[in-house]
């Protein structure tokens, strides 16, 4: 290899760029990879099996009984909890506030 400097000036912003794109390039492949990886592993050939394999599966739901409206209270209630202090810290509201708005 020769050890004489390049001939022409670096452009570093050119060669960000081009980086930056061979990166999205490599993720779109990736992303690409996995869905029809995914679709290939789940034997699904078309929007129109996917379609109607989720409709099964909403049909097959609710006939074992639909949605626990119940349950969905009680995880929507600990997230809440869980979530409460620091959402409050964050909007800078307090419990009174929010009960007034509540009303």
């Amino acid at each position: 290899q020769s050890n004489a400097l390049p001939r022409e000036a670096i452009n570093l912003r050119k060669e960000a760029a081009e980086a930056l794109q061979i990166a999205t390039i490599n993720v779109l492949s990736f992303a690409t990879m996995m869905t029809c990886g995914t679709l290939w592993a789940f034997d699904v050939s078309g929007v129109e099996e996917l379609r109607d394999r989720v409709r099964s599966m909403k049909k097959q739901r609710e006939v074992k009984g639909g949605t626990n409206v119940a349950q969905d209270q009680i995880v929507a209630r600990e997230f809440e909890d869980f979530l409460g202090p620091s959402l409050k810290k964050r909007t800078g509201k307090d419990e009174n506030q929010e009960m007034k708005e509540a009303r």
